[in-house]
């Protein structure tokens, strides 16, 4: 920063002339990292929903083969299943759309940087390969700690789905003894 201000100091029209190409070079910057994130996000987008559009078919049309026993399984009941369906095509459809193109984003960012950190300081470049040890474990961390808490969330809403399917084959019961009060308490305590 020092030697910025010294230049401008000593020598203004070349430092103003070296600031408006910096300027300039980081709008196009911006404007290609726009396209790019642009497309990125709408190829994945479409590649996501198509893939989950065939696992839910086919998915569907599994369970439509299986047999009447299967169904008379709790874990199986068309709550449970209709929750299962759902969830685990979302599951895939983040995995592609957003946990795959994270993936391919950071890659390539980490090879760019480290090929610009090589080429322009290669011995803070070595400190800072020294140190990407350490930021994988703490990712790793973070990353189970995550995934502890999506487990717990999709036994809720499994458990919740189940109530609101039953509810609503036998509303014409629930209605009937006024139970709607009763149903929304259970609900709630299942999501909690």
């Amino acid at each position: 920063m020092l030697a910025v201000l010294l230049n401008f100091a000593t020598n203004p029209s070349q430092a103003r002339s070296d600031a408006n190409l910096y300027a300039i070079l980081y709008v196009v910057l911006a404007v290609a990292s726009f396209i790019f994130c642009f497309f990125q996000q709408t190829i994945f987008s479409h590649i996501g929903e198509h893939m989950t559009e065939k696992i839910r078919n086919q998915t569907y049309f599994k369970i439509l083969k299986m047999p009447i026993s299967w169904f008379d399984k709790p874990k199986n009941n068309s709550g449970a299943l209709s929750a299962r369906l759902a969830s685990d095509c979302k599951t895939v459809n983040g995995l592609l759309t957003t946990f795959l193109g994270i993936l391919i984003q950071n890659i390539t960012t980490l090879l760019a940087g480290s090929i610009i950190a090589f080429v322009y300081e290669w011995r803070t470049s070595l400190v800072a390969f020294g140190l990407l040890p350490l930021m994988i474990v703490s990712g790793a961390i973070q990353m189970a700690f995550t995934e502890g808490f999506s487990d717990k969330t999709d036994k809720a809403y499994k458990d919740s789905s189940n109530l609101i399917t039953e509810s609503m084959i036998n509303i014409r019961t629930v209605t009937s003894f006024g139970s709607e009060d009763i149903v929304q308490r259970k609900y709630s305590a299942r999501l909690v």
